[in-house]
């Protein structure tokens, strides 16, 4: 399961049109990821702050 760090994230927005299935969105000052992930990593990978990661 992919998370997103909230203390770790700047809400750069770089996550979100990088995900294919447009499970990333803005709400607020933060991000989620909805359901429906496939964990993917894309995200992950495109993080500068290595603000997403996968959970076990």
């Amino acid at each position: 399961m992919i998370v997103i760090d909230l203390d770790e994230c700047g809400v750069c927005e770089k996550c979100i049109p990088v995900c294919p299935k447009d499970l990333i969105e803005k709400k607020g000052y933060t991000m989620i990821i909805k359901d429906g992930c496939d964990d993917c990593g894309i995200c992950m990978d495109m993080c500068p702050l290595g603000a997403i990661y996968e959970e076990s």
